[in-house]
């Protein structure tokens, strides 16, 4: 799997912005295991990104050194587009074209949901995700600090991107407690294919999925109908 890390360091991430450090080392070690790579990205009004993606063979007492330098740089600060940091991913690091040999591609979303200055809409958003094959994971931080109405488009904002797009999405009391969430989720998932054996015919068709074991959940992009 190849996947992009978004970290929130906009203002409204200021007050959990320690919590949030500690999460980046453990979700993106985690996230290295059984041969993935990706890249970490830093987001406000801006998108800052580690360049080139990080293997697990590059991930030691350095390297953790040296991440953690570079976040304890990045003071919370500006508005927040997670819009365009989500399309910037997928377009220009996660996209079809350019990453042939990783058919499982993944964006890892940590912020509190909130998006105030993005150029791209969540439904243009979306539509560039689905359109490369990427799905979105989401850690939403913060919620018990918003009012009631901002707290609700939020959660919305996350819940969407991750059902139209076969993820998920986690809202835990601490931000550490989503970690372990986020790496089940994906440590514990089957990818499943589906060749027809009719010629495409452009309608739709019902699929039926079963499994011998309990409590099974089925994600999927939104493009896909499961009757």
């Amino acid at each position: 799997m190849r996947f992009a890390l978004l970290v929130d360091a906009s203002n409204s991430e200021s007050k959990q912005a320690e919590s949030i450090r500690e999460a980046v080392l453990q979700l993106f070690q985690g996230l290295l295991e059984q041969g993935n790579e990706g890249y970490l990205i830093l987001f406000n009004e801006q998108v800052i990104t580690s360049g080139k993606p990080l293997q697990l063979s590059e991930v030691g007492k350095a390297f953790e050194s040296g991440m953690r330098q570079a976040l304890d740089c990045v003071k919370p600060c500006g508005g927040t587009a997670i819009n365009d940091a989500i399309a910037f991913a997928s377009q220009k690091l996660l996209d079809k074209h350019g990453n042939p040999e990783a058919p499982r591609r993944a964006i890892f979303l940590i912020t509190d949901g909130e998006d105030n200055a993005s150029k791209n809409n969540l439904s243009e958003t979306l539509d560039i995700a689905n359109g490369e094959g990427v799905a979105i994971f989401c850690l939403q931080t913060g919620t018990s600090e918003m009012g009631r109405i901002e707290g609700r488009y939020a959660r919305l904002h996350l819940e969407l991107a991750s059902l139209e797009t076969g993820g998920q999405n986690f809202r835990p009391e601490r931000v550490e407690d989503g970690v372990a969430l986020l790496l089940n989720a994906i440590h514990k998932q089957w990818i499943l294919g589906v060749v027809p054996h009719q010629v495409p015919d452009q309608k739709l068709h019902s699929l039926s999925i079963k499994s011998s074991e309990k409590n099974v959940q089925i994600s999927a992009p939104m493009q896909v109908s499961l009757e």
